[in-house]
């Protein structure tokens, strides 16, 4: 065995004692002291410290002159925070060593001293056309907005603006300062220009509504004098005509659909060279939309050409829908429902629908009438009609008031101008069947020369169909045409009825006071329905179910080349609109469209 040197078993007690030494230096506390001053270097009491190490926490406040002191039970990591009333918290993260003592001495300042409100960016600027941008607040305070120029609109969420500037219609540049106040007497502004105008846009186009298909061709009007750059339409450029003000340009070779829509590409300039594209949506038709196959009455227009009224029901007649359409653009408005209804008439004295409800009361029928404002839709009146236990077959009413009904086998006047009373129209027994005293001969009735005259029409047990007028003022009935024509439609844009037939190569045009008639030849046979256009005080022209125009004036006639017939077609009192249903999309036209365009069509 080896002797152990001396020195290092002198070595080994020493050796213990540092170790020792050690290990108790690790558990000891740490002792935490410092000053919380303000910016002026003046100590601050009342800050409140507290310190975190994992879940535990403990808290001190400093004296008057700002001091503190606090003695943590362990070593290691720890958080502190150090907050004022007033002033902006601070936060610090240590590590700690055992028994150590450690000094930590703080600034604070005041919230008026870290405040900040800036707008980002400072300043925006809009086109003529105005438009809408957006800027951003960069702030840790309160505020609100001090001032904003008329011509903007701003709106905020949070920190973060929108804003919107309207046009500049002035020959001015613009600028303005959007102003916001904030805590601590900030406040800053945003500048804001525009450029000068007046702007070059759109005021009007062909088919932008009712009254832009009155050109004789597709056209586009600005705000001020153009220079035209191009025109087109699918890449085919298009020959243009710029008006003598320089200010509309009109398209000359653009062949039309009538139930299509093209678009048409236009580039201009000012004079001063700012560009304006625009894209023309051409079309025939104002709107369409889809088509309920069970519309199987004809649509009602109001007098004023604001509104139409179309009906709708299940296989079975019931279950009723009676949808409201702008005529501006063919939109719905509203509807009214029931659970059965047999007919929908207008009365343009009052400007209301007739609906009328079959009814038995004691095994006896009669006819509910329920009124409802064409305009708004609400719910007027009603009343009954009874008589001789029969029921409204059909009706309609003259401009003052006074309307003619087949009610069964009868013919009956109604005054809605006196309460609705109504009886017998004097002279009615002339309209019975020769042949079989109890058959009405009428069963349609249609005001038309302007609600000046009521037609009637109807066949005899012989199958022969008579024509009969009864003026709406003096209340004389006469007989006017007899034939073997199954339809007839007259208008109160014009004094003329036509008598038609399916099966038949030719038609009649008759005035319904004169009793003057033209027969007029058809290319093809087919027609089941037609419905009248605008054409002042001469002879009219007619639209038909085969998707064509006749005149009566030249007996010209004018096929659009589709595969199916036309259906559900109507005029509105005054002809210039027109409903047609095509395929099960309904289409409004503005008749004028149709007329003026002729030439243009596909």
């Amino acid at each position: 065995m080896k002797p152990v040197s001396l020195y290092f078993i002198c070595l080994i007690p020493v050796l213990f004692g540092v170790v020792s030494c050690t290990l108790n230096e690790a558990d000891q506390p740490v002792k935490i002291f410092g000053q919380i001053t303000g910016t002026t270097g003046n100590g601050l009491g009342g800050v409140d410290i507290l310190v975190k190490r994992g879940d535990l926490e403990q808290s001190v406040v400093t004296s008057d002159n700002g001091r503190y002191e606090l003695v943590v039970s362990d070593a290691g990591q720890i958080g502190m925070t150090f907050s004022k009333a007033g002033y902006t918290s601070q936060e610090k993260s240590l590590v700690l060593l055992g028994g150590e003592k450690k000094r930590v001495d703080l600034i604070l300042h005041t919230l008026s001293e870290d405040a900040y409100f800036k707008f980002a960016p400072a300043e925006v600027t809009f086109y003529n056309t105005g438009g809408t941008t957006g800027a951003y607040i960069d702030t840790n305070v309160s505020f609100e907005q001090e001032s904003v120029p008329s011509w903007l609109t701003v709106s905020i969420e949070g920190t973060t603006l929108t804003i919107q500037c309207d046009s500049n219609e002035t020959s001015e540049a613009r600028l303005g300062y959007i102003v916001y106040n904030a805590a601590y007497n900030l406040r800053d502004t945003l500048k804001v220009r525009q450029f000068a105008g007046p702007v070059l846009k759109v005021l009007h186009y062909w088919g932008k509504d009712v009254s832009g298909f009155s050109s004789e061709k597709p056209f586009v009007t600005f705000s001020e004098e153009i220079k035209v750059i191009s025109v087109k339409s699918a890449d085919k450029v298009l020959d243009y005509e710029l008006s003598t003000d320089r200010k509309t340009v009109y398209v000359n070779n653009l062949g039309l659909s009538l139930f299509g829509m093209s678009d048409v590409h236009l580039s201009v300039k000012s004079d001063d060279d700012r560009p304006l594209n625009f894209i023309i949506p051409v079309k025939m038709y104002i709107n369409k939309r889809s088509v309920s196959q069970q519309e199987n009455k004809f649509p009602v227009f109001t007098s004023d050409n604001k509104f139409v009224w179309i009906y709708s029901s299940d296989y079975m007649g019931n279950n009723v829908v009676i949808k409201q359409f702008s005529v501006e653009k063919y939109e719905e408005q509203k509807q009214l429902s029931f659970s059965k209804m047999s007919g929908i008439y207008y009365n343009p004295f009052n400007n209301c629908l007739y609906l009328t409800i079959p009814v038995s009361v004691e095994n006896r029928n009669m006819t509910e009438v329920h009124l409802y404002d064409a305009k708004t839709g609400i719910f007027r009146e009603k009343f009954t009609v009874d008589y001789k236990g029969a029921q409204i077959v059909d009706m309609d009413f003259a401009r003052n008031g006074y309307g003619v009904m087949v009610v069964g086998e009868n013919l009956l006047y109604i005054d809605s101008a006196n309460d609705h009373v109504y009886d017998v129209f004097p002279g009615a027994f002339s309209l019975y069947d020769s042949y079989d005293s109890k058959n009405l001969i009428p069963s349609m009735v249609q005001i038309c020369n302007n609600y000046q005259t009521f037609l009637l029409y109807g066949k005899n047990s012989g199958s022969t169909y008579y024509s009969y007028a009864i003026d709406a003022g003096t209340k004389a009935l006469s007989t006017i045409h007899t034939s073997k024509y199954n339809g007839f439609v007259a208008s109160n844009s014009s004094p003329y009825v036509f008598y038609f037939s399916s099966n038949l190569f030719y038609m009649i045009c008759q005035h319904v006071l004169t009793k003057e008639t033209k027969t007029l030849s058809l290319d093809k046979n087919g027609i089941v329905s037609m419905a009248f256009l605008p054409s002042g005080d001469g002879l009219p022209q007619v639209f038909t179910s085969l998707l064509s125009i006749i005149s009566a004036t030249d007996n010209s006639i004018y096929n659009f080349d589709y595969p199916y017939n036309g259906y559900n077609i109507q005029s509105s009192h005054d002809g210039k609109l027109l409903l047609v249903s095509y395929n099960k999309i309904g289409y409004l036209f503005a008749s004028d469209a149709l007329t003026f365009f002729l030439k243009n069509l596909k």
